[in-house]
């Protein structure tokens, strides 16, 4: 009867199946406590003693050194030297010969020099006059500009220009 209360029978199964599998794991651990008490010791690994163990091992290392130096028995090294690098060699350049002028040419350049200081300098405008103050009004594209808007202003009106 109690079985015909479950509807069905793969639940029997998987309860089954547990209590089997707990029942050989319990085995399995009540077999691996009473054997191999004494062998656990050695096979687990502890990262942290490898560690302890290189780190304790430099430390002796440095003091064997520290002790060995100051007994006088080891030199420090000297820091090693730079690398030395040879300057290249200069490079000569070829010397530029200056060419000669000949007897006519020195003559065309003495003439011609000549010219250019007989000739007089262009005549600037004076300071004061009309054509001076032209020029300086209109050397530069702003002030042409400026010489416009007041001859718009101050000049006389577009109706009565003709």
């Amino acid at each position: 009867m109690f079985l015909a209360d479950f509807p069905d029978g793969q639940v029997i199964v998987v309860i089954l199946m547990v209590l089997f599998a707990g029942i050989k794991s319990l085995m399995e651990k009540i077999k691996s406590h009473q054997g191999e008490s004494s062998d656990s010791e050695e096979t687990d690994y502890d990262p942290m003693e490898e560690f302890y163990e290189e780190h304790a091992r430099q430390v002796r290392e440095q003091r064997e050194v520290v002790l060995l130096r100051q007994q006088g028995f080891v030199e420090p090294s000297p820091p090693p030297l730079p690398p030395v690098y040879a300057a290249p060699a200069p490079v000569k350049r070829p010397q530029i010969e200056k060419p000669t002028l000949s007897a006519l040419e020195q003559q065309a350049l003495r003439n011609l020099q000549k010219q250019k200081v007989e000739e007089p300098l262009r005549k600037r405008p004076k300071l004061g006059t009309a054509r001076a103050r032209a020029l300086r009004v209109l050397s530069s594209p702003s002030a042409a500009r400026d010489a416009v808007v007041l001859s718009e202003i101050l000049g006389p009106p577009k109706s009565q220009q003709s």
